[in-house]
């Protein structure tokens, strides 16, 4: 991830919590809020270009969600396994959940109430965040990268 990306991941979190913003951070707020409204593509307004092959701004910030998903349900469900345990039970849960449930519940805009406050509730926003269950291997890389 980008350190663009992983500032306004930081300002997202300021401004979930309505703590003040520093000086910086507010400039970079309006001036992506600004290109936003005039239609511009975000990446420009940050400086960021993007070549063939390479990923977007909205990709890098879908796995990095995804990826905070992820470490966030191996701490909750899995405390006491190691790594790569974790990761092969977050890997089996979430082949079984893309299986079944996510067929039905991928198009909601908001997590089904039934999931809520259950592991339920992290395997559908990972698979909101990307929609790609994956294997234990890739799923340690990233359980790794704390």
């Amino acid at each position: 991830m980008t350190a663009i990306v992983q500032r306004l991941f930081n300002l997202a979190k300021v401004l979930e919590t309505c703590a003040p913003l520093a000086d910086e951070d507010a400039r970079l707020l309006a001036s992506v809020i600004r290109g936003v409204i005039t239609g511009q593509p975000v990446e420009p307004v940050l400086g960021l270009a993007h070549g063939p092959g390479q990923r977007t701004l909205a990709t890098q910030a879908a796995l990095a969600l995804r990826n905070d998903l992820l470490r966030e349900a191996a701490i909750r469900f899995y405390p006491d396994l190691p790594p790569s345990a974790q990761a092969r039970e977050l890997a089996r849960d979430l082949q079984r959940y893309a299986a079944t449930g996510w067929l039905r519940e991928r198009m909601h805009d908001a997590c089904p109430v039934r999931h809520v406050g259950k592991q339920g509730e992290l395997l559908w926003r990972i698979l909101k965040a990307r929609d790609n269950p994956l294997r234990p291997r890739a799923i340690r890389k990233i359980l790794a990268l704390k």
